[in-house]
């Protein structure tokens, strides 16, 4: 942005400088159509004053640095223009930067819902796997006790087994939930990595 306001300053610079080089010029010429005046107020009244007071070498003189006032503003707008246009790419930049930055920040926020989700249903699991084992704990209490009055039930036996293969459902469960969660923090690295 420095560029620019320095470009700015140049090209105002220069656009005084052609106005300053107009006025002079018309300053030096008299003003033909007016006949108010007399030549003599227009002139100074030396011959010699006179003879470099229009010449052409002032005019040269003055036209070659209006042309090269004009030459450095064309510069000047053009290297201004080249500001423009990378001011603007910079700024298409930042606008598609910023639009990958909230994708990825979408992107994140499902992926923590996702695992969110798969942690609460983990934790049903665990749930589940902590009912099992007190039916288990409680089936064993009993069937530790019938054994004890040497009055085990064959129902008895039947129950502390399923209690039992409930039990390991639940755990094998488990393990399947924790697999999923190991599995959904994997796949956005093995995205990435492809």
């Amino acid at each position: 942005m420095s560029d620019i306001s320095q470009l700015e300053d140049r090209i105002t610079s220069a656009l005084d400088r052609i106005r300053r080089g107009l006025e002079k010029l018309s300053h030096d010429r008299p003003d033909v159509g007016s006949g108010s005046e007399s030549r003599g107020d227009l002139w100074p009244s030396d011959p010699e004053d006179r003879a470099g007071a229009g010449s052409a070498g002032d005019s040269e003189a003055l036209t070659a640095k209006l042309a090269a006032a004009e030459r450095d503003a064309g510069e000047l707008r053009k290297k201004l223009d080249e500001e423009r246009q990378a001011t603007k790419y910079l700024e298409d930049r930042v606008l598609a930067l910023k639009a990958r930055q909230d994708e990825q920040i979408a992107d994140l926020n499902r992926t923590i819902d996702d695992l969110r989700g798969g942690f609460s249903a983990f934790e049903g699991k665990i749930d589940d796997l902590r009912a099992a084992n007190a039916k288990l704990q409680e089936q064993s209490d009993r069937l530790r006790k019938a054994a004890a009055e040497d009055s085990v039930d064959a129902g008895l036996i039947n129950a502390a087994m399923q209690a039992e293969i409930d039990s390991l459902r639940a755990e094998r469960a488990l393990d399947a939930g924790e697999m999923d969660a190991i599995l959904r923090l994997l796949e956005p690295v093995v995205k990435e990595a492809k």
